[in-house]
């Protein structure tokens, strides 16, 4: 499966199964996945696609965000490791109610 930014997944394989990240980046045959905590966008976690199922599609807008770092929680010198946070915890929370 394709994934995009913005994206947000959980892993089914390895040691960090069930963690939810967003993803932030591909890099060769990996995706570069991020929660904001402790793989953040700084240093992201590199991930093989099979191991993760997709939870939320990410917006377009996200995306953008997250590539271009600008949008309303852009502060220079700032990463967008808590709008990651909130991201995987509003799909979090939309996958319990569902």
């Amino acid at each position: 499966m394709k994934f995009s930014i913005g994206d947000v997944v959980i892993s089914v394989a390895g040691h960090d199964v069930g963690s939810i990240y967003v993803v932030v980046g591909e890099s060769q045959d990996r995706i570069l996945l991020s929660d904001g905590n402790i793989k953040k966008l700084e240093d992201p976690k590199k991930k093989n696609p099979a191991h993760v199922i997709l939870m939320t599609k990410g917006d377009p807008q996200v995306e953008k965000m997250i590539t271009e770092q600008t949008g309303p929680f852009y502060r220079p010198g700032k990463t967008y490791n808590a709008f990651i946070r909130k991201l995987i915890k509003a799909a979090a929370s939309q996958t319990n109610n569902n």
